[in-house]
């Protein structure tokens, strides 16, 4: 079984991911970063010249590939529950646990990464709101614990340790 870290840009799941791997001693897994280096190219490089649908498609076969394994700490992509495939995938596969912060913090973490493409016209504030409406929802379904990353990054691994019942 793997643990998947499900949330919004910027909700932790690349810091929280690595320190809850190197706590339970397990493989830490990046699907952003596998989609990059399977694609040779940026995530803004790859929306560019195969949209967003294009980079889904990408994305889906990252988690076919990282579910195929277990014992890892999975940080996916924000989006990649928008798919029914992945939903389905991520809950036979492992267990979820949904990162979350409110949008004003996500907004400051995130201002100026030039690594993620812009979803819409919105401002960025705006755009994150926004998808969070529309990803909530699907966390919400597919997670087995719900995590406010409001906090320290020591207090968030302690809570998801204890409350999935996770041992060294």
């Amino acid at each position: 079984m793997n643990i998947y870290l499900l949330g919004y840009r910027g909700s932790g799941k690349t810091t929280l991911g690595k320190a809850l791997a190197r706590e339970m001693g397990l493989l830490f897994v990046d699907s952003d970063e596998m989609v990059v280096k399977k694609a040779n190219a940026s995530i803004p490089e790859i929306f560019e010249r195969q949209g967003e649908s294009g980079f889904r498609e990408r994305e889906s076969e990252v988690l076919k590939e990282i579910a195929s394994s277990g014992h890892q700490v999975v940080s996916t992509g924000g989006g990649i529950v928008l798919l029914e495939k992945n939903r389905e995938l991520i809950r036979k596969t492992g267990r979820s646990v949904y990162l979350f912060s409110k949008p004003e913090t996500i907004y400051q973490r995130i201002y100026g990464d030039r690594n993620r493409p812009a979803l819409s016209g919105l401002s960025l504030k705006e755009e994150i709101v926004a998808n969070i409406e529309v990803r909530a929802p699907f966390y919400e379904e597919l997670s087995d614990l719900k995590v406010d990353t409001e906090r320290s990054v020591l207090e968030c691994v302690k809570e998801i340790k204890d409350k999935m019942g996770l041992k060294i």
